[in-house]
């Protein structure tokens, strides 16, 4: 199955800011649920759909909404390209071919083998594994105070 990734949106009926019913009703149970708790009170409740080789974050801070979408499939496409796979090069030969101008390379995990990259303009961060993209995250666009999510707007 194709993953055409929308900018600040998500993918086919799948929207940021679904709740975890309506997403189960658009995508069946998922496979497993995991769930986080951070030292500062949030949790987070994550979708997993190996099939689609997808997971899906819903965050106690936006209500236990959709927050981010998290793409593994070499099937996952933006704009026309598919990005999973491909090397660190490609990814950025390819980012700088989409004049993508605020690429930043987030964290640097040298111990772990892996860097983040994130393009705050599309929201999304770009995982690298090993020299290879292993995932792609997608998150909600943000007011300028960056706290408050702009949901996208969905029937």
């Amino acid at each position: 199955m194709k993953l055409l990734i929308e900018p600040f949106v998500g993918f086919g009926d799948i929207y940021l800011g679904l709740s975890q019913k309506e997403v189960q009703v658009r995508l069946g149970e998922p496979q497993s649920v995991d769930s986080e708790g951070y030292s500062d009170g949030t949790t987070n409740k994550i979708f997993k759909y190996p099939n689609l080789e997808i997971e899906l974050t819903f965050s106690s801070e936006d209500d236990f909404r959709l927050s981010s979408i998290t793409f593994e499939s070499v099937m996952t496409e933006f704009k026309g390209l598919r990005l999973i796979g491909l090397s660190e090069e490609g990814f950025l030969a390819r980012a700088d071919k989409l004049k993508i101008r605020d690429l930043v390379l987030e964290s640097d995990f040298q111990d772990l083998n892996s860097k983040d990259y994130v393009i705050d303009s599309l929201g999304l961060s770009v995982w690298i594994q090993d020299g290879k993209v292993d995932s792609i995250s997608l998150f909600p666009r943000y007011e300028d105070d960056n706290e408050t999510v702009i949901w996208p707007e969905f029937e």
